[in-house]
C-alpha cells in the first residue's frame, strides 16, 4: 500500500512539473511557469550530412544569472509546451563575465508544423516558478529546414582587413535583411576575448551592450579575427561572416 501512495505522489509530482496533458498521456496545453530573463535563446539549424537530406536542431542560450542549468521546450504547432529534452543541460562554457553558454541539440520536433522554443533554467538540477526562462525562438515550417540552414554573409565594412588598431577598435558591417541583431565576436590564439549582441551595426570593442558575453583585454602586438553572425526577429541564427579579417593592436 505504501508503494501505491509513493506512485501516486510522483505522477503527481509529474503532472505538475509538465501539465494535465491530453488522454494519451501527452503533455500538451503546459507553459512553463518562470522569471522572464534577459537570457538569450537563438536557434541553429545545421544539415546532419553533406547532402542536407537531413537536418539537426541545436538551441545557443547565453544566460548571467545564478542558473547553472537549462531544460529546453518545445510547442509544436501551438499544441503547448513539452520537453525537447529529457535533462537540464550543464554550461557547455563559463565566461569571464560570468554568464553561461549553452548549447542544447533538440531531442523532440515536428517537421510538419511550425516548432517553438523557450529554455528555462535550473539550480543545481532543480526548476521551479523562481527559474530564469528565456524569450521564444520559432523555426517555422515555411523556412525549416533548408533555409536556416543556408547561411547569408555578414559583409565587414571596416577596419580593413590587417588593420593596425588601438586594443578597443570600433568594428563595423553592412546591415542583412531580416537581421534585428548582431553577435559580434573577437578570437585571439587563446579562443574568444570578445563577443557582444547589439541591435546596431556597428560596435566598440569593450563598450556597454545589451548582452556583453565575453570580453577581455586584446594586448598589443598580438593578432585577431574578427566577424559578426546575424539573429532574426524569431531568434534565429540566419548569417555570418564568411571572410573573417584580422586585426593587429599596436
Amino acid at each position: 500500500m505504501k508503494g501505491r501512495f509513493v506512485a501516486a505522489g510522483a505522477l503527481a509530482l509529474a503532472l505538475a512539473a509538465f501539465g494535465c496533458g491530453d488522454n494519451s498521456g501527452n503533455p500538451v496545453g503546459y507553459t512553463p511557469d518562470a522569471v522572464s530573463d534577459s537570457a538569450l535563446l537563438v536557434m541553429d539549424v545545421q544539415p546532419a550530412n553533406a547532402d542536407s537530406s537531413e537536418f539537426v536542431v541545436y538551441a545557443q542560450i547565453f544566460d548571467g544569472s545564478t542558473a547553472n542549468g537549462y531544460r529546453l521546450y518545445v510547442d509544436p504547432g501551438g499544441q503547448g509546451f513539452r520537453p525537447a529534452t529529457d535533462y537540464a543541460a550543464a554550461p557547455t562554457q563559463t565566461f569571464s563575465t560570468g554568464v553561461n553558454g549553452y548549447r542544447i541539440r533538440a531531442l523532440q520536433w515536428d517537421q510538419a508544423v511550425d516548432n517553438v522554443y523557450l529554455g528555462r533554467g535550473s539550480r543545481n538540477g532543480l526548476e521551479s516558478t523562481s527559474a530564469p526562462r528565456t524569450k521564444t525562438a520559432t523555426v517555422f515550417l515555411t523556412s525549416f529546414p533548408k533555409e536556416l540552414a543556408r547561411r547569408v554573409d555578414v559583409p565587414l565594412v571596416a577596419p580593413v582587413d590587417s588593420a593596425i588598431v588601438d586594443s578597443l577598435p570600433t568594428l563595423s558591417w553592412a546591415a542583412v535583411p531580416g537581421a534585428v541583431r548582431y553577435r559580434v565576436l573577437v578570437v585571439g590564439r587563446n579562443g574568444i576575448v570578445y563577443w557582444a549582441v547589439t541591435d546596431a551595426t556597428t560596435q566598440t570593442v569593450g563598450a556597454p551592450t545589451g548582452l556583453l558575453i565575453e570580453n577581455l583585454p586584446m594586448r598589443g602586438g598580438f593578432l585577431y579575427r574578427w566577424g559578426v553572425e546575424a539573429i532574426d526577429a524569431q531568434n534565429r541564427l540566419i548569417g555570418f561572416t564568411r571572410v573573417t579579417r584580422a586585426l593587429l593592436v599596436h
